[in-house]
């Protein structure tokens, strides 16, 4: 018994000596390799690797210690109903303050902007929400300017929670206010391209198709229950089985594929105002469906102009109006828009007409060296069209009033 026991102590010290040596065998071949070696590129490009990452981790550290413990816990919070990383939160935050500041109401209320601007900082939007909604109701006299830009950030803070719903109903309103505002029709632009993006990533929200009908399908429009003439309305396919082949049945429409479930519609040459809409799809099965929905037609509101992306009443310096540039949004609408022609009343009543998007014509020419400080020029008449569909005007465009500075 003692010679066994004895046997098993010498075993147990023999292999304990064999895997100490393997070991020792891949530990020095590590270190050789990667501090001994004559490839001095390969050792370089490792310590590049791991000093960029220290950076990476320090980097991070840091932006976490300039934060206190209390908003760290609200960003972890948010984090967490979003599903979100909170680095990215943390970036988002950043940009939206830059929002604030591009569309302040500071100059007319800046303690209450303060106030916002403070409680942004600490990811308290529900309660920047509460105090400009109360400010609103307790403050009847505050004019629409003002009321648009209140509406405004409302709306990037209930993006900044993702309540998609609530942003596109303040920017809305924020938009009812001010109609001229570049700004809030560039915000509500990137909203509506996030919905769009966020519909066709997850193919719409499945709480309506019936999981246990192989053939479901329905379809939606961007715009609820409005097809636009003129345009390429978005149009979205939700299935639960892949679909052979769709068509439009009402004749005068037309269909493209632009993506994965994914369409365009256009009602052009549909001279009537309302159109039931019927689609009749095949799936790869071989079974046919038809879905039928009814949707209004109605042409675009009128565009506006801008020149140096303001509209309205504009202020230029004289010797920088030579080649201004006369473009034309529609409110709600990122839509590629050119404008082909308009003309100018010069302050003597002389009506130049320019055939292009451009103050540049000879004509022109002659008649800016005589323009002087205070005078009105008013660009009118101006006509433009959608870049892919040329056939099809928009409607009659707002008059830019430019005085000379």
């Amino acid at each position: 018994m003692k010679f066994y026991v004895a046997l098993k102590k010498t075993e147990k010290k023999i292999l304990s000596s064999i895997i100490g040596a393997i070991i020792l065998s891949i530990v020095s071949s590590f270190i050789y390799e990667n501090f001994f070696s004559n490839d001095n590129s390969k050792i370089t490009i490792k310590q590049d690797t791991i000093i960029k990452k220290l950076d990476e981790s320090n980097n991070k550290i840091n932006s976490y210690e300039n934060v206190s413990k209390e908003i760290l816990s609200t960003i972890k919070q948010l984090a967490k109903e979003q599903k979100r990383k909170i680095q990215n939160l943390m970036d988002e935050n950043k940009k939206l303050k830059y929002k604030i500041k591009k569309l302040s109401f500071e100059n007319k209320y800046p303690i209450l902007q303060d106030k916002i601007i403070k409680l942004i900082s600490e990811y308290k939007y529900p309660d920047a929400i509460r105090i400009i909604t109360n400010f609103i109701k307790e403050n009847k006299s505050i004019d629409n300017k003002e009321l648009s830009k209140m509406y405004y950030q409302m709306a990037l803070f209930y993006f900044a929670q993702r309540n998609i719903k609530e942003a596109k109903k303040n920017i809305e309103t924020s938009f009812k206010y001010d109609k001229n505002n570049v700004i809030i029709l560039d915000e509500y632009n990137n909203l509506l391209k996030y919905i769009i993006e966020q519909k066709n990533k997850n193919n719409i929200t499945r709480k309506s198709i019936d999981k246990n009908t192989e053939n479901f399908f329905d379809f939606y429009l961007d715009n609820k229950n409005i097809l636009y003439r003129g345009i390429e309305n978005r149009l979205l396919l939700i299935n639960n089985n892949k679909i052979k082949s769709i068509k439009v049945v009402n004749k005068n429409i037309y269909l493209k594929k632009l993506g994965k479930n994914l369409y365009s519609i256009d009602v052009s040459n549909y001279k009537s105002n309302k159109i039931n809409l019927i689609i009749k799809v095949t799936f790869i099965n071989g079974k046919e469906y038809t879905k039928q929905k009814t949707f209004n037609i109605i042409n675009f509101p009128s565009p506006i102009a801008l020149i140096d992306g303001k509209s309205g009443y504009v202020k230029i310096p004289k010797n920088s109006l030579l080649n201004k540039t006369i473009n034309v949004v529609v409110p709600f609408f990122n839509l590629p828009l050119k404008v082909t022609s308009f003309k100018i009343k010069l302050p003597n009543k002389t009506i130049i007409k320019i055939n292009s998007n451009k103050l540049n014509s000879y004509e022109f020419n002659k008649f800016i060296k005589h323009l002087k400080r205070g005078d009105i020029l008013y660009i009118m008449d101006i006509r433009a069209q959608l870049k892919n569909n040329k056939e099809y005007y928009l409607k009659k465009t707002f008059n830019l009033v430019v005085e000379i500075m």
